[in-house]
């Protein structure tokens, strides 16, 4: 299960350090912009795509509230976990590409009342807006 924390005091601007042990320290220099969610995958790893939005939304964007795209894409990547899909593999048919295979998910969750239909609508807008980013990034 793809596992979310929050993280406190993050720095736009940090300075690696070694000491006489030979191990590193991360010194924060300027800029905190404060709690940060972080996604982890349910293996433990890093989801370095998902955190540097974050990072993006809050550093650059100054979005005051990050719960709902961190709800969004922990919902996101568990669906993608679950059924051992991934979400960068887009396929030429349409109703296979990962956004609109979320989008079938969020569906049936409203169908069988699980979720409500502006909560699947909020999540769906935030994972295109994530889509969006990743394809400027990629650029």
């Amino acid at each position: 299960m793809s596992v979310l924390i929050h993280s406190d005091d993050v720095f736009k601007e940090t300075e690696l350090i070694a000491n006489s042990d030979g191990l590193f320290h991360c010194s924060p220099l300027k800029d905190n912009i404060g709690s940060l969610p972080t996604l982890f995958t349910k293996e433990g790893a890093f989801n370095r795509e998902a955190n540097s939005y974050f990072f993006y939304q809050k550093a650059i964007k100054q979005a005051k509230d990050l719960s709902p795209c961190a709800q969004a894409l922990q919902a996101f990547y568990q669906f993608f976990e679950d059924n051992n899909l991934r979400w960068d593999y887009f396929p030429p048919v349409k109703c296979l590409k990962p956004t609109y295979l979320f989008r079938s998910h969020l569906l049936k969750q409203i169908k069988s009342g699980e979720l409500a239909h502006s909560t699947a609508s909020v999540r769906m807008n935030q994972i295109v807006s994530y889509y969006k980013w990743l394809i400027y990034r990629a650029t």
